[in-house]
């Protein structure tokens, strides 16, 4: 089969023939046997006829798995193991809807989730001709790169499910279809939220359409833990000054204010969308960016170095827990459930992360985003949603689907099972959950993240760079400097933006 792709360490395939009888949302994965091949661990269910691919890595066996971080949200990506190959693959490419095998290339492994898995086999089950080959790439910030393999080497992939991080750069180089392509999707696109839609537009066209079934939308928010506040005598901070102003209480319980995973680059550039548009313009920072993209502001400018100055001294001020530079995302959680910190910058994305700790001494809330002076901080939009590649695949069938798992009640029913916020508003009446409820408001303040602007190797050069400043290893002006050459480079080779 040409293109067949073999790179992939995580391979699902969903089938189910039946009456359409939809079985409770709770219903989990039964693994029904295991067997070695080839250093290969192969899982199959018993229910879903789902394939689990875990091979050998290069710290011992590799799984892709468990709840999303926002790597995994914001990524889902590139292979971090070797030596596993998945050999002959096949597919039907037909036209017709009635008959037809769906290839997926999914953001995490949808089969794991059973609100979710549970679209994929109601609709299988609704439409016997229908299978589907969903591919769970594994979890980091360099998605696209697989799934570019895929789509580049002329393999038939029908969906991607795409971060919005990504959907600039796969424009720029040709890889997407807009959304206006697919007439038959104009209902569901209506449905959307529309600032949320526009978050990921590229030129006003939409290229990736988020829903329930890809976990919903997200906003960024300050998680803390209001039982040490109140020990502590605090509020949540509504300025960085009142941030700083915590360090000294927090000392005599032997914590610290907040932690961030600046060990992990792909995180940093969070630290920049939160400190960032404040210090340019915190009602609309996005011209800023757009300024900057096409070169008439230099990141090296004062407004930049001011914002690199402030995200220093985040760690020099005493605000980010010694030691942050070094910090990994999965060991962020624990912090918080240990007391060692009060809050914590992040995601819903990762509510059922930070919701998995035991009670005594820890009562989870969210909290807006601190304000640098006046005003108030906006928080991000993130999401991932479904794309088309702009060269072929099963356009029919894929848009048939979409326009089931768009239809508002699975949406609704969704939602009720994950409890993460839905793109489409009306399915959010169904959230129960306290936390994902107290988040809703934030949603309708949101920006569109400015990583979702900038070209990706600013994005991977502004990650080491926001390290170096947490480690205290460079300047915010050698910061700034960094990014300018790269954007330079990117202008001489033709791979900038503008």
């Amino acid at each position: 089969m040409p293109g067949c792709n073999d790179i992939f360490n995580e391979t699902s395939s969903v089938a189910s023939k039946g009456d359409g009888h939809v079985p409770p949302l709770e219903v989990p994965i039964r693994w029904a046997d295991s067997i070695q091949k080839k250093g290969i661990t192969r899982m199959t269910s018993k229910n879903l006829r789902t394939t689990r691919w875990i091979g050998p890595g290069a710290n011992g066996v590799h799984e892709v798995g468990g709840r999303p971080s926002r790597r995994q949200f914001l990524g889902w990506t590139a292979l971090g193991t070797t030596g596993i190959a998945l050999s002959a693959c096949s597919r039907n490419n037909s036209s017709d809807t009635d008959e037809a095998t769906l290839t997926v290339l999914d953001s995490g492994n949808v089969t794991a989730d059973p609100p979710r898995n549970q679209v994929y086999e109601d609709y299988a089950g609704a439409n016997p001709g229908i299978e589907f080959d969903i591919r769970a790439l594994p979890a980091g910030g360099d998605w696209d790169q697989q799934a570019r393999v895929s789509v580049q080497s002329g393999e038939d992939i029908d969906l991607l499910v795409i971060n919005g991080q990504f959907v600039r750069a796969w424009v720029r180089d040709g890889l997407l279809a807009p959304l206006s392509n697919f007439s038959a999707l104009e209902d569901v696109v209506g449905r959307i939220e529309p600032s949320v839609l526009a978050a990921a537009a590229v030129d006003d066209e939409n290229y990736a359409l988020p829903l329930a079934l890809h976990m919903g939308v997200h906003a960024t928010v300050f998680y803390h833990n209001r039982s040490l506040l109140d020990e502590a005598g605090l509020q949540p901070p509504n300025t960085l000054d009142d941030l700083r102003d915590m360090v000294e209480p927090l000392r005599e319980f032997e914590a610290s204010p907040m932690v961030h995973p600046s060990g992990d680059p792909f995180y940093n550039p969070l630290l920049v969308m939160w400190i960032l548009p404040q210090v340019v313009s915190p009602e609309d920072p996005i011209q800023f960016v757009d300024e900057t993209l096409r070169g008439n502001v230099a990141y090296d400018s004062d407004q930049w170095v001011e914002a690199f100055d402030l995200i220093a001294r985040l760690s020099t001020e005493g605000v980010l827990l010694p030691g942050s530079g070094s910090v990994t995302p999965e060991a962020v959680p624990q912090y918080l459930f240990d007391r060692q910190v009060a809050l914590v910058y992040d995601g819903t994305w990762s509510i059922p992360t930070f919701m998995d700790a035991p009670a005594e001494g820890y009562d989870l809330h969210v909290a807006a985003l601190p304000a640098v002076g006046e005003g108030s901080a906006r928080p991000l939009v993130a999401y991932v949603g479904s794309a088309f590649p702009a060269e072929g695949g099963d356009t029919d069938a894929a848009t048939a689907f979409l326009q089931y798992a768009g239809d508002p009640d699975v949406d609704a029913q969704v939602t009720a099972g994950t409890q993460l916020m839905s793109p489409i508003p009306s399915s959010n009446d169904l959230l129960t959950s306290a936390i994902s409820k107290e988040a809703l408001p934030f949603l309708s303040k949101t920006i569109a993240p400015l990583d979702w602007l900038w070209e990706p190797e600013i994005n991977q050069e502004m990650g080491s760079q926001v390290q170096a400043l947490v480690l205290g290893s460079t300047s915010a002006r050698e910061a700034g400097e960094a990014l300018q050459a790269t954007a330079d480079e990117l202008r001489r080779t033709g791979r900038s933006y503008y």
